[in-house]
Order: structure tokens, then sequence, then C-alpha cells
């Protein structure tokens, strides 16, 4: 198989693909608003878009915080009792805990990859929250989507046979609930003592109306169970995901 240049960000690891496993969906940088309206509306709470700096594959590491709101209105959560914020991130708005940071990663083919931890951690060690999109390479999104979805997993069989296995990664003791053809909840276990609980989205690449894979995953402990529920069902619900 020949190797190209084009190249998905996924999981903080660069995956090569093929020229017939990628295609190049490289749009200009703008700030992609879930489909969701974000005016004020009565009974609202402005919070302030943290911007973090993007690295960009094509363009360099960046930080344009003139391509992000300064704030966003958003209803139905007390931000007093449930402390969240907003960071601005690989042309995107994404919800995580309030004070922490971050960093974020763009491929050429418009994957992107976003990490939310405390001041001082990092994205290797809990609490963190992982953001994944990927929306062109077609190698890629198969062997993410592979552990939750059965689809995907032939899918992948019918593209790659037996390269498969060395494709997929599977979580240890993972626990999916499927919530539609095209989505489900999951939790696995993360070395021996982080549980990390999870969202996934598959549409087939063949998909006319959608087409990508979509991944949120949340480790806040045990003492955060309502807040990680409640940023992944914000998540599901911001990005229309069904």
């Amino acid at each position: 198989m020949r190797i190209s240049g084009l190249f998905c960000l996924l999981t903080g690891v660069v995956i090569f693909c093929s020229t017939s496993s990628c295609k190049q969906n490289r749009q200009s940088p703008s700030v992609t608003t879930p489909p969701e309206k974000i005016s004020s509306v009565k009974d609202s709470v402005v919070l302030p878009v943290t911007v973090l700096v993007t690295m960009d594959a094509i363009d360099g590491r960046q930080s344009n915080a003139a391509d992000y709101p300064k704030t966003i209105a958003l209803d139905w959560f007390d931000t007093t009792a449930t402390p969240v914020a907003v960071y601005g991130a690989s042309q995107g708005l994404w919800m995580g805990p309030k004070g922490f940071t971050g960093s974020a990663a763009t491929g050429a083919d418009g994957s992107v990859a976003i990490r939310l931890f405390p001041q001082g951690g990092n994205e290797a060690n809990p609490p963190f929250v992982r953001y994944e999109r990927i929306p062109a390479c077609v190698g890629c999104m198969m062997s993410a989507a592979a552990p939750y979805f059965a689809n995907a997993k032939t899918d992948l069989l019918n593209n790659y046979g037996s390269a498969m296995p060395d494709m997929v990664r599977m979580p240890n003791e993972l626990v999916v609930q499927k919530r539609s053809l095209t989505l489900v909840t999951y939790t696995y276990m993360e070395g021996s003592s982080s549980q990390i609980t999870g969202v996934a989205f598959y549409s087939s690449p063949g998909d006319s109306t959608r087409g990508d894979f979509e991944q949120a995953e949340f480790a806040l402990g045990p003492d955060n169970k309502a807040l990680t529920a409640l940023l992944l069902n914000r998540y599901i619900s911001m990005w229309g995901l069904k």
C-alpha cells in the first residue's frame, strides 16, 4: 500500500493513510459553532470563551483569539452548581470543567483532537476531557469506530481485510450501550484505576448526509458523575448527534 503525505490526527498519534482512504477536506479557518442557538435567550447564562493554542498541520502553531466569540450564551443549567466553561480550539467551541486549560490539533484532512485538563496537569493523567472528530480519513474513522460499532468493524474488514486487527485498539473492560444505529455511550478502564466514560458517533463514509466519526471522553473521577453526565449529554445535543 502506497503511503501518502496526507495524515490524520488521532489520540495524539499521527496515522498515515493511503491515497485511497484519505480525501482532502480542508476549508478556510472559521469557528464551527454547534447546530444550536447560542444567542441570548431568556434565563440564559453568558460564559466567556477561553481560547486554546491549536497546532495546525498546514498553518503551524497558532492561537487566533479573534476567530472566536468572546462570550457565548447558553441556557438550561446553573453554573454555580455545575462549574463548566467553554473553550475555543480547532475552529470549534467545546465544553469542559471550569478552570481547565488544554491543547488542540487540526489535521490536514480536517480531523481535530482537543484535550482539556487542569492547570499544571496533562492529557495523559486524569482528570481530563478528550474530543475527537474525523471527517475525511476513511481508514482512520473506521479503525477508531470499530471497538464501538459492529458495522464499522465490517466496513474495516471489507476495506482492509487481514490488516484490520493491527488497526484496531480495543479498550480494556469496554462496556457499550447502544442509543441508535449511529450513537453509543460506553465505559472502559484506562490503566489500573481510571474509568473513562465516553460517547461515540459513527456514520459510514458512504453516507452522503454526514459520514464521519466523532467522540468525547471524560475522566473526571467518581465524585464528578453529575458533571460527566452533563457534559456528555450536552455534547450530544450541541452537535446534533442521533
